[in-house]
């Protein structure tokens, strides 16, 4: 039980980490960041269970490319997008 919470506590920081480098990256979109985050956060998550789901999967290197190649070109459109109307 203590490993899991402790498990638990070092995700926990790692997002709150993540959340302070957007902050200081995109701060005139505090109120779009938290759905960037989220967008983000859960397509790796899908890639990752779909992946390890997936019976002829790719390898390790070319799903850590990928990944990385999506969630740059997530980041450039998030610098793009226009302000709400």
């Amino acid at each position: 039980r203590f490993f899991i919470q402790k498990k638990w506590k070092k995700l926990f920081w790692q997002e709150k980490q993540q959340e302070k480098v957007l902050e200081q990256m995109f701060p005139e979109k505090s109120d779009q960041r938290i759905y960037f985050y989220a967008y983000c956060l859960n397509g790796c998550l899908g890639f990752v269970k779909t992946w390890l789901a997936d019976k002829k999967s790719c390898t390790p290197e070319f799903a850590a490319d990928f990944i990385y190649r999506m969630v740059v070109s997530s980041m450039r459109a998030f610098c793009e997008t226009r302000e709400e109307v």
